[in-house]
């Protein structure tokens, strides 16, 4: 607990807020000359949010349970952090501090405006940088998660991509593995993640190898976060025009604004159960026992994240195909046979392709 009171934050407010948040706690602390900045404002030390203190606790727990060792204060944590709750919302009521926790939701004209500006990029790294987010958004996964996605983990099956998850944070055992449905999106090939897909496989075939990650390297993660941080920066001005503050978004963005969008894309929403499972949120208690992932739901989620709009036909929309329904069996041979001849002639080491990802191949260049 003395380690927790040695934790805050900085605020530089008006004096009049200071001395009502002063006032309302009932501080005996006075305004002193030293606390006076520049402009006549005041620096106050503020408490860190709730989330903040819950995670030094989770850290220091985490420290007890790797040495088997019972943590003899725990209780006194919780009933600490427990009664700071009402300290950190008078700072938020008086001093003016932002009322959300953690980043902002990446609202969908957002997510639009960044990934075209991927798409149009002439560099070959936004290519990776424009399928990450499309991955991000579409899966509504950490990108953790889509990062260390492996090539047998994903399929191209009827008019959508597939792919399998061993564990996420919440599931370390395995036993929330999917399949998560994903779709394409044609109306829009700024964010169609089939068109993402076939960029990617046709700038580094590579990864379409036996074996391989979808996104090889050590430290993507730092990549991609760098990348849209600066992207984040580079278009502040558009950002702002829709009412966005660029330094409020990161990558958990994302998924906030997708698992946002999904639930009120109408007034008919989705199953919850779908959207929880997906997003790799917990149902908690006994609802995890009788209610269990079916593709149904989660084939209605991954539809509404391709940014389909549920209230017209185009809800249903295929994904780009090879077109042979004019032409007989074997005019229908001979044409896919010549596609493949096509691509391997371009693509090295064909011979060591597997089945699934030579097929996602000839999918996404359709």
């Amino acid at each position: 607990v003395e380690y927790m009171t040695t934790k805050f934050n900085v605020a530089e407010v008006e004096r009049s807020c200071a001395e009502k948040y002063l006032k309302a706690l009932k501080l005996k602390d006075e305004i002193t000359p030293d606390m006076v900045v520049e402009d006549g404002r005041i620096r106050l030390k503020v408490f860190q949010s709730v989330e903040q203190y819950n995670g030094i606790r989770s850290a220091i727990a985490w420290v007890y349970k790797v040495a088997r060792v019972e943590m003899p204060f725990a209780q006194d944590l919780g009933t600490y952090i427990k009664g700071i709750t009402r300290h950190v919302a008078a700072a938020k009521q008086h001093l003016g501090l932002k009322l959300t926790k953690g980043k902002a939701v990446m609202k969908p004209e957002a997510y639009e405006l960044i990934a075209e500006h991927l798409f149009k990029s002439g560099e070959k790294r936004d290519i990776f940088n424009h399928l990450m987010l499309l991955l991000d958004w579409n899966l509504m996964k950490r990108s953790e998660n889509c990062l260390n996605v492996k090539m047998i983990h994903i399929e191209f099956e009827e008019d959508y991509l597939k792919f399998v998850f061993e564990k996420e944070k919440g599931k370390q055992h395995g036993d929330m593995h999917g399949p998560w449905h994903c779709f394409a999106n044609p109306e829009k090939p700024h964010i169609c993640l089939v068109l993402a897909f076939a960029r990617y496989i046709f700038a580094f075939p590579e990864v379409l190898q036996e074996g391989k990650p979808l996104f090889p390297g050590t430290n993507q993660y730092t990549r991609y976060s760098s990348r849209m941080h600066d992207l984040f920066f580079e278009i502040k001005d558009d950002l702002y025009d829709i009412g966005i503050d660029w330094r409020e978004l990161g990558t958990h963005s994302t998924r906030k604004g997708v698992g946002s969008m999904v639930a009120n894309a109408s007034t008919v929403g989705p199953p919850i159960v779908a959207l929880c499972l997906r997003a790799g949120w917990k149902l908690g208690g006994v609802k995890e026992m009788y209610l269990f992932r079916q593709d149904a739901g989660d084939l209605n989620v991954g539809r509404r994240a391709a940014c389909l709009d549920i209230e017209t036909k185009e809800f249903g929309i295929s994904p780009p195909y090879f077109d042979c329904s004019d032409l007989d069996k074997d005019g229908k041979l001979a044409v896919m046979a010549k596609v493949d001849r096509w691509l391997k002639d371009r693509i090295p080491k064909v011979d060591s392709i597997p089945a699934n990802s030579w097929n996602l191949a000839v999918q996404c260049f359709a």
